[in-house]
């Protein structure tokens, strides 16, 4: 009876949960511009975008060419040393007009260093206002005119936004697309759903996806941030080269800065590339390990957690995946050899419920339908990247 009611009893929780985000993300509403507002004069003009990049993709002139479109004060990209020579190829091959061209300052580190070199285009900025941006990201022509305004709230000291792939019109066929942008598709569908719910019920972000993230150039320019973000080590032995987005996320929620959410069509930002084959899972490992190391720094470092009981108990809930998954699995099992029949009945809920989920997103990209079984394998990889992004918790390394 123990392993029935136990798994009745992770239904009743997924079910509440469900309700309570599905009930928010209802309620979600993205900051308006407010043109008519005399106090806030933050004007395009006043952005600085900085790009660390190493072993820059071919798609870099096009993602170049919409950040310049949304006319930014500067460009800062940062490369590294060995190449210089590719990286002035790939800005020329943008083919930006001479007036356009004095924007974009090239930079480069003497070693590939994620932090480092955000560090040194933090260091050379000169707006009020800093884009981080990944170097395969494509933003709107807009994308900067419908981030700004969530910083007519002078307590909102980041901006974070929807994360999707950029497939081209001639692409979005099932013949094209791939098994590989299916999964990662049906992962920041979910995600961009769960963010805004979460931020609509309880004012909270966990982490910024680092792919774009709009910050107070003042909170980046604190010379202890920048003394934390280079100087970061996990157990204090082990130097994280990655995780700059989480790193960034905690220090805004330690310092009681709020991080705004805004999702609509304008500010959605694009990746241009989709890793295939293990680099696919050595990113999907990196990020979970990054994830785990910041949620575990996240209860100890940041006191504000603890006064929104749904963000205390979802965070440790995050931390103690791997256990909860362990005895959810063995309660299946259990359940089938006591209780078969109400087992199966549980079971066809859970198959009932999800395929609402996977025709929801079917309808916002019919052309993946295909390769419907890679958002289904992805939705249950965690089963086993869980366990191995805790058994490899101090690969703190940079891998693209």
């Amino acid at each position: 009876m123990a392993a029935i009611t136990t798994l009745a009893g992770f239904w009743l929780w997924g079910l509440i949960d469900g309700k309570v985000l599905a009930t928010a993300s209802k309620r979600y509403r993205p900051v308006e511009r407010q043109d008519d507002d005399p106090s806030f004069n933050i004007d395009t003009s006043d952005v600085s975008v900085i790009v660390p990049t190493v072993d820059t993709k071919a798609s870099f002139p096009t993602c170049l060419q919409t950040w310049v479109a949304n006319n930014p004060g500067e460009i800062i990209i940062i490369g590294i040393e060995k190449q210089r020579d590719h990286i002035a190829s790939l800005v020329q091959r943008a083919a930006l007009s001479p007036d356009l061209a004095t924007k974009i300052k090239i930079l480069y580190a003497p070693a590939a260093s994620k932090r480092d070199q955000f560090r040194l285009g933090i260091e050379e900025s000169t707006g009020s206002i800093i884009v981080n941006v990944d170097d395969h990201i494509i933003w709107s022509d807009e994308f900067l005119q419908h981030t700004l305004p969530c910083f007519q709230d002078k307590s909102v000291g980041a901006v974070g936004t929807p994360l999707t792939i950029h497939i081209p019109p001639h692409r979005r066929n099932s013949k094209s697309i791939t098994p590989w942008e299916t999964a990662m598709m049906r992962a920041l569908w979910k995600r961009n759903h769960g963010l805004e719910a979460v931020y609509a019920a309880y004012g909270w972000c966990w982490v910024l996806a680092g792919s774009t993230v709009v910050f107070r150039a003042e909170i980046l320019k604190d010379p202890r941030f920048l003394h934390g973000l280079t100087k970061d080590y996990w157990l204090g032995r082990y130097k994280l080269d990655t995780g700059d987005d989480t790193f960034s996320s905690r220090w805004l929620q330690q310092h009681d800065w709020k991080i705004a959410i805004q999702s609509m069509p304008a500010t959605e930002v694009n990746r241009t590339t989709v890793k295939t084959g293990s680099a696919f899972f050595e990113q999907a490992f990196r990020w979970e390990r990054s994830t785990i190391q910041s949620y575990l720094r996240t209860l100890r470092d940041v006191s504000q957690i603890w006064k929104k009981p749904y963000v205390a108990r979802k965070t440790i809930e995050r931390v103690c995946r791997p256990l909860l998954t362990g005895i959810h699995i063995y309660a299946w099992i259990r359940s089938f050899m006591t209780y078969p029949t109400l087992a199966s009945l549980l079971l066809l809920y859970y198959g009932w419920d999800s395929s609402l989920s996977y025709s929801a997103f079917l309808g916002r990209y019919p052309y993946m339908r295909r390769h419907l079984w890679a958002a289904v394998l992805i939705d249950y990889f965690y089963v086993i990247q869980d366990v191995w992004s805790w058994l490899t918790l101090n690969d703190t390394s940079w891998r693209r």
